[in-house]
């Protein structure tokens, strides 16, 4: 693949990705940094393989999470246009949730006496209202996350590899704690305005997610090339619960020798879970084969 068609390729891809994650400017944006291993066994037909991944968040200036990562993957079918394999991995993982400010109420109270408007109307007279806001403090917490998944791939153009993943994941949230801070504002007629503050510990219980994602991804190689550029579409959804959470991806292999490749993708995923925010993602990654 020459580096003309590389360059363009790369190019469609950015452009596409672009136009389909057209964002709000309060999208969230980190780097992603990963190493893995694997090992081919019973005439290359079961690989295992362990990885360490870390991300930061808040536009980089914090951590979001460290991960560990062991598994494997079996090929049922190995054939030169299609092979399909399964695989099984563990994932424990580090998150740091940011802090959070939430609203809890802003009521109004009246009065038993209206003020009398004209044409047969009233207004009711404001007394006073309550309102506040309820702070959050960041804290981190552990996750556990089994995959069980069913890869076909196959080459519906010579050079091109296309490959349709599904993937069942158990999340298990670990229980936590913070600190909650309460601010209230308390207002009355004719009384001045009083300002409130109580910090509590709050609890983070544990809780389970399940979730089917569904992986399309579109790769391009050629002999004698070490470049390998990839565009990708991933759709989770929660089964159970109203978390979703879709990823858009374009990126490169580049085969340094047969043990060596490094990766670098961009990514933008739109969430619907109260863990993880929107954003905006660039990785690097490494993998050695032993």
């Amino acid at each position: 693949m020459s580096k003309g068609i590389t360059r363009r390729f790369l190019i469609a891809c950015v452009a596409m990705l672009t136009i389909s994650s057209a964002t709000k400017a309060d999208n969230d944006f980190g780097l992603d940094f990963s190493a893995e291993a694997n090992k081919k066994l019973l005439l290359n037909r079961l690989t295992l393989g362990l990885g360490l991944d870390v991300r930061t968040q808040d536009n980089t200036s914090q951590m979001e999470r460290y991960v560990i990562e062991a598994g494997g993957s079996y090929k049922l079918v190995d054939q030169k246009k299609i092979d399909l394999k399964v695989g099984l991995s563990y994932e424990h993982m580090w998150m740091k949730n940011l802090g959070q400010q939430e609203e809890t109420y802003k009521l109004k109270y009246y009065d038993d006496k209206f003020n009398y408007l004209g044409g047969g109307q009233f207004e009711a007279i404001e007394k006073g209202y309550n309102k506040g806001y309820n702070y959050d403090q960041a804290y981190w917490r552990n996750r556990s996350r089994w995959n069980l998944s069913v890869a076909l791939s196959c080459k519906p153009f010579r050079r091109f590899t296309l490959t349709l993943k599904e993937t069942m994941q158990y999340n298990y949230f670990w229980g936590s704690s913070t600190t909650r801070t309460k601010y209230r504002e308390k207002y009355r007629y004719n009384e001045p305005t009083t300002y409130t503050t109580e910090v509590l510990e709050k609890t983070k219980y544990s809780k389970v997610r399940w979730m089917l994602r569904s992986k399309l991804t579109l790769q391009y190689s050629k002999k004698k090339c070490p470049w390998e550029p990839y565009v990708a579409v991933d759709y989770g959804k929660g089964i159970g619960n109203t978390d979703y959470k879709w990823k858009f991806i374009g990126g490169t292999d580049y085969k340094i020798s047969k043990q060596h490749t490094l990766n670098a993708f961009y990514r933008f995923q739109k969430e619907n879970d109260e863990d993880e925010p929107n954003g905006h993602i660039v990785g690097i990654g490494y993998n050695f084969k032993f």
